[in-house]
């Protein structure tokens, strides 16, 4: 997996959270947030400085309370929140599936429109 590093230019100028502080709004220990990283690679992965340091964006704190919520709100097993959140990750291809088709007809019908024009 590609880890993106980023400069402390970019941590002043968007709103990031470290491991600690996304540790605190949940409510869970710095272990919980690196286990969950490691059981949910594919959701979770917080950037990094330099130094190594994990760094939660707006769409990364999303995510893990999305885990949050999935485990402790709705009592799931890690394995019944991985097939929740893969299923999510289908149903948003299925969505970008049906958006390319209708904007495809969308265009088809825009040139039909067209072409009659050109007969008039």
């Amino acid at each position: 997996m590609d880890e993106q590093i980023i400069n402390e230019e970019q941590i002043t100028a968007k709103k990031y959270l470290s491991i600690s502080e996304m540790a605190k709004d949940l409510g869970v220990s710095v272990e919980v947030l690196r286990k969950w990283e490691r059981d949910f690679p594919r959701v979770i992965h917080p950037l990094r400085t330099s130094g190594g340091n994990r760094l939660y964006d707006a769409k990364q704190q999303e995510k893990v309370a999305m885990v949050h919520r999935l485990l402790h709100t709705h009592g799931m097993t890690i394995q019944g929140a991985k097939r929740v959140l893969s299923n999510r990750g289908n149903e948003e291809e299925t969505r970008q599936e049906v958006i390319q088709k209708l904007l495809s007809v969308k265009t088809r019908l825009l040139n039909i429109v067209q072409e009659l024009d050109n007969l008039k």
